[in-house]
């Protein structure tokens, strides 16, 4: 996989720190509009899944920003922009939902991109041309693999539902 956008992760620790947190903040935000889209459709139990998943998001901003500063490299240093342009990476798009998704669909949807992320870390540990770079790839990559054990734990929660998930009898009327 390859970033997508302006951004170039294999370039250097800057720019992979700065393609991460980018990266990072727009999953939190995109999962905050999938919430907002959820209770829109009348959806709470999914909806606060996706707030908690926008919160937990937001932490791991705050984790590649803490990596930044323990490397002494500012996640700054690259100019960054266009956040929904990491399309592939951890961003979930709201076209891959139902709007009558339970948690199990959301939590599956997720783990897809969150294999995503820790597929373009490995990749780029593999092909990195320092030391340095490689270790930050392979932190980032841990890191990822601890959330998708973390889904992996919340998805016992929530077993696949049953066929017929997506019928609804009171489906909502279209607007002429």
């Amino acid at each position: 996989m390859t970033a997508s956008g302006n951004i170039k992760p294999e370039r250097s620790l800057e720019d992979l720190l700065a393609y991460a947190e980018i990266m990072e903040r727009a999953a939190a935000n995109r999962y905050a509009e999938l919430a907002d889209i959820m209770t829109v459709h009348n959806n709470p139990e999914v909806s606060e899944l996706f707030r908690k998943m926008a919160a937990i998001e937001w932490l791991h901003v705050n984790n590649v920003n803490e990596l930044s500063r323990e490397l002494t490299t500012p996640v700054d240093a690259v100019q960054a922009g266009g956040g929904d342009r990491l399309r592939g990476a951890e961003i979930p798009d709201s076209e891959d939902m139902h709007y009558l998704h339970t948690p199990h669909h959301a939590l599956k949807l997720a783990q897809k991109y969150e294999q995503n992320a820790l597929d373009f870390y490995r990749q780029l540990a593999e092909s990195a041309k320092s030391d340095e770079l490689r270790a930050a790839a392979l932190r980032l990559a841990a890191e990822e693999e601890s959330h998708l054990r973390e889904l992996d734990s919340w998805l016992l929660q929530y077993p696949e539902p049953e066929p017929g998930w997506d019928k609804d009898f009171d489906p909502p009327n279209a607007i002429d």
